[in-house]
């Protein structure tokens, strides 16, 4: 999970900025994840959401983002 606040949109969204490079380091730490563990995980039973809030009143919820 990662959480970051801006006082403006002047940099652009809060979506925008889980960009490929980060959803590649994402995907390889949830796969060291799922070796590493003894819980029955596999590809098929993960998906990754992303939580956009933007303020108090503007959360967008970005189900199976990638």
């Amino acid at each position: 999970m990662e959480v970051k606040a801006r006082a403006s949109k002047s940099y652009g969204y809060p979506s925008e900025f889980v960009d490929n490079k980060k959803q590649r380091n994402v995907k390889k730490c949830a796969s060291y994840f799922m070796l590493q563990s003894d819980l029955n995980i596999n590809e098929e039973n993960v998906r990754f959401d992303v939580i956009a809030i933007e303020n108090r009143d503007s959360v967008e919820w970005i189900k199976n983002a990638f």
